[in-house]
């Protein structure tokens, strides 16, 4: 039965988009009074009173909203629900057709303002120029605090500071205003320059306390980690830019011991003595967590590996500062030639390998997977030696090491669909949609083979999945619907829940790869002039841009994608035609020192997300 429920419940979806894609045409422009379909994105959407107000309810994945209008800013749009309820939603919550289209909608109610005391502006000596991301923002008189200005999307910020969980910044806006901005509304860059500023003293004394003071104040509380099977990072401060410390398994007793402002941070008691951090996410706790004294203390307990972003260092450490690039392991480049080329980063030596396309390094650096066209899967030892096939086939794409390195994941074609083009989305044909070019497009899954070339299976996986990457956490690719993380496994866990689920629902997210310790990944987000590589974690949240423009002036936007980690988690490689040809440039984990890597190659890409890079030991 439930299974027949989910098939009703994919038909109806199914059929509300056609209806859809059949009546946007109807709208192409918006006169005063008309109204437009709009569709909620598969994360769902919260219907308010007012852009900003009051919740009156959730809508879900695929609910209809005809939308009558919008604000200025076209951050929100007002409509009406399909019970007849009216409200605003966000526009980035909707799938919409012709957006700018929409009336401005006058005298549209908005939150009152509030007056309070300025805040003060720090002389950091310091500044880094950040822009408001889509959705807009609100600069605030505190961290959680109450709002001073809400500014819209693409408004330009003077940064100052940052908190010491990094999450908050410190920011005058054009108008003068000076309060705190969560980062990731915003988007900047040179971010670990910033220094840390003291917070407002509305916040817990107890952030400022010397770490031996505020370690286990008051009572603690027994939790437990609930990592669904992956280890736990314990953090020396309340976040992901804090040095690691310890990694607790799955299920490991814990004594929670106070929580940061937002509760979005536990402190906890380490075995060998001392405390660490951890995210409150992944904690059950056996009780209320904000019942724990709140405080910021900084652990001094030493770093199990250092962070790829570092609250207390500008630049993230290089591996081999001995060599020629300041980098250690190696690198397989898919050269212009066809040829599968070993870059030495320490000796800064090339060498070809053999001949292929999509190169990916085990992750004992010992061997080398790839694809020759028309012929399959190879595998070959990176002395040269042991090349063998492991799977056959014409259509495969972006061979990936399972994080033992027994298993290579890779993308195939199993069947094709033909559909009705419209444009950013192809629907199945039907008479409805009858203007729209009706177009064939293969079909694609993620299968995986041991490396003897044994046990072929096939992976959960939407329709159109390529570009694998597999960490301790699952596999996560690219799809038409965004980000997708599936298991190697059956297509349900033990609960009957499907193993698949997106990160992102934006078809213009793709080539994704996981960092080593699986809590973080990098992407391209393909935009219609030029491609940028950005971050996320692996619940959608915190999405930051590590590449853009130079200016946005120029006429001709280079291109910065294909991105890799190193193996060690520091730094990431890409490809980027920002000097006019295709280079090979490598950057910190949070962006930072940004430089091309001198490896005699010549490369290309052809746009069709081939895998041109490896990163190895």
């Amino acid at each position: 039965m439930a299974m027949a429920s989910k098939w009703i419940k994919t038909i109806g979806l199914l059929f509300t988009l056609v209806l859809v894609a059949a009546l946007l045409p109807v709208f192409p422009a918006q006169a005063q009074g008309s109204s437009v379909v709009a569709l909620v994105r598969g994360r769902g959407a919260t219907l308010y009173d007012r852009p900003g107000g009051e919740a009156l309810r959730t809508l879900l994945p695929g609910d209809r909203l005809d939308a009558t209008g919008r604000t200025q800013d076209a951050v929100w749009i007002a409509g009406v629900a399909g019970n007849g309820e009216s409200g605003w939603l966000r526009a980035e919550d909707v799938i919409i057709y012709d957006l700018l289209g929409l009336s401005v909608v006058g005298d549209v109610p908005v939150p009152p303002t509030p007056s309070p005391a300025p805040v003060p502006l720090p002389q950091t000596g310091k500044t880094v120029t950040g822009v408001v991301r889509s959705g807009g923002a609100e600069l605030r008189t505190a961290p959680q605090g109450i709002a001073r200005e809400t500014m819209t999307t693409g408004a330009a910020l003077t940064v100052v500071g940052r908190s010491g969980d990094g999450a908050w910044l410190l920011a005058t806006s054009l108008a003068g205003v000076t309060g705190w901005v969560e980062w990731e509304r915003v988007v900047l860059f040179d971010y670990d320059s910033l220094p840390v500023v003291e917070l407002p003293a509305t916040e817990d004394a107890a952030a400022t306390q010397p770490a031996a003071e505020s370690a286990g104040v008051g009572p603690s509380l027994a939790g437990t980690v609930d990592t669904n099977g992956v280890r736990l990072n314990v953090r020396s401060g309340p976040g992901t830019t804090y040095a690691i410390v310890a990694k607790l398994s799955d299920g490991v007793r814990l004594s929670l011991l106070a929580r940061n402002g937002d509760g979005g941070w536990v402190q906890v008691a380490l075995e060998a003595g001392g405390f660490g951090w951890v995210s409150a996410r992944y904690v059950t706790a056996e009780g209320a967590i904000d019942q724990l004294p709140i405080s910021g203390a900084i652990s001094d307990a030493p770093a199990l590996v250092a962070s790829p972003a570092s609250a207390q260092t500008t630049q993230s450490p290089i591996s081999n500062p001995s060599g020629p690039t300041g980098l250690s392991g190696k690198l397989a480049l898919a050269a212009a030639d066809g040829s599968v080329v070993l870059y030495d980063l320490s000796s800064g030596s090339p060498r070809t390998l053999t001949n292929g396309v999509d190169p990916a390094i085990s992750p004992d650096g010992r061997r080398v997977a790839f694809l020759r066209g028309g012929q399959g899967l190879f595998v070959i030892d990176v002395d040269g030696s042991n090349e063998r096939r492991l799977y056959g086939g014409q259509e495969l794409r972006a061979p990936a090491w399972s994080p033992d390195g027994q298993l290579i994941v890779f993308s195939r074609v199993n069947g094709q669909e033909t559909c009705r083009n419209l444009g950013f989305r192809c629907l199945p044909d039907s008479p409805e949609l009858a203007q729209y070019p009706l177009v064939s497009k293969d079909l694609r899954t993620l299968s995986r083979v041991r490396l003897d070339g044994s046990g072929f299976q096939d992976i959960p996986s939407q329709k159109t999945a390529t570009a694998p990457s597999w960490s301790e956490r699952g596999i996560v690719y690219q799809s038409s619907d965004g980000l997708q993380i599936t298991q190697d496994g059956p297509q349900t866990d033990k609960d009957g829940n499907p193993v698949n689920r997106a990160v992102t629902d934006l078809f213009i997210h793709r080539d994704p790869s996981w960092r080593s310790d699986g809590w973080l990944i990098v992407f391209v987000d393909d935009r219609a002039s030029h491609r940028e590589i950005y971050t996320i974690d692996p619940n959608g949240n915190g999405m930051t841009a590590l590449t853009r423009p130079a200016s946005a002036l120029m006429k001709i936007f280079p291109h910065n994608l294909a991105p890799v980690w190193s193996p060690d988690g520091q730094q990431i490689a890409f490809l980027s035609d920002r000097d006019g040809e295709w280079g090979v440039f490598v950057m910190n984990a949070d962006g930072s020192n940004q430089r091309r890597l001198p490896v005699g190659v010549e490369m290309n890409y052809r746009f069709q997300n081939e895998q041109v890079i490896g990163w190895g030991r």
